[in-house]
């Protein structure tokens, strides 16, 4: 494995506990990326979205919640934040 790759592995596993209190819910970035999403599938037409670097799953269960027709995936490689998700 590279080493940046596991450099950031460890930060996330060390941080996976805070995870969620260290990103502002509500009015971040995050919210914003989820609603141009919501949008693109609903104009697209998306049967699928692919949530790659998922991290504890807040986009997958918000996005599953505004678009239940459509098949959403998180994958996350580091392992403390799918426990946390």
């Amino acid at each position: 494995m590279k080493p940046e790759v596991q450099l950031q592995r460890e930060y996330y596993t060390r941080t996976a506990t805070r995870y969620e209190s260290m990103h502002v819910l509500g009015g971040s970035e995050h919210d914003l990326a989820c609603a141009i999403i919501h949008s693109l599938s609903v104009y697209h037409r998306f049967s699928s979205i692919l949530d790659v670097g998922s991290g504890t799953g807040r986009a997958v269960g918000k996005l599953s919640q505004s678009l239940a027709q459509v098949r959403i995936i998180g994958i996350e490689p580091v392992e403390a934040l799918r426990n946390v998700g």
